[in-house]
């Protein structure tokens, strides 16, 4: 996934980016209502290693790889709803079969304390994965806002050759 940004600050070799976040019903032009504030703009920083010599005010395009979004989405989002689904079950027939308790009550207690620990997981699985290299975004092109090509550098040097 590719973003452009804007350098805010060059500190030693990284620099902190500027990045307008945006929503899925950011480009859509009907007014339904359904994502109700979606379409504000907000912007989100990150600091990143200042691979291509970027300085203050230049354009910047950051690359993360899709395979490490897609994990860390489905982390966020599918990893809780599995972890809540399965501890209904687990606690449901425990509850039931070894402790003689009602199937209900059991399973929605199991399924909040998997939920709970299912957030402790990806707390710590974030901690983990920040210091990994592929799951942080990369500069991959800059050109200063006074350039008329709107290209990465790195685009326009491969066309030149």
């Amino acid at each position: 996934m590719k973003e452009k940004g804007i350098v805010i600050k060059a500190k030693d070799d990284k620099v902190l980016v500027k990045i307008e976040r945006r929503s899925a019903c950011d480009r859509c032009e009907q007014s339904c209502g359904l994502a109700g504030d979606s379409n504000s703009k907000q912007d989100m920083y990150v600091e990143v290693a200042n691979t291509v010599q970027a300085e203050p005010g230049d354009e910047v395009w950051l690359d993360m790889g899709d395979k490490e979004i897609r994990g860390a989405a489905f982390l966020v989002y599918g990893f809780p709803i599995l972890a809540l689904i399965l501890g209904y079950f687990v606690f449901s027939i425990l509850g039931s079969a070894v402790l003689g308790y009602s199937s209900e009550p059991a399973g929605m207690v199991g399924a909040l304390v998997f939920l709970g620990l299912a957030f402790f997981v990806i707390n710590r699985v974030d901690f983990f994965l920040q210091r990994k290299s592929r799951f942080q975004p990369r500069l991959i092109g800059s050109s200063s806002r006074d350039r008329s090509s709107k290209e990465p550098i790195s685009s326009r040097e491969g066309k030149r050759r």
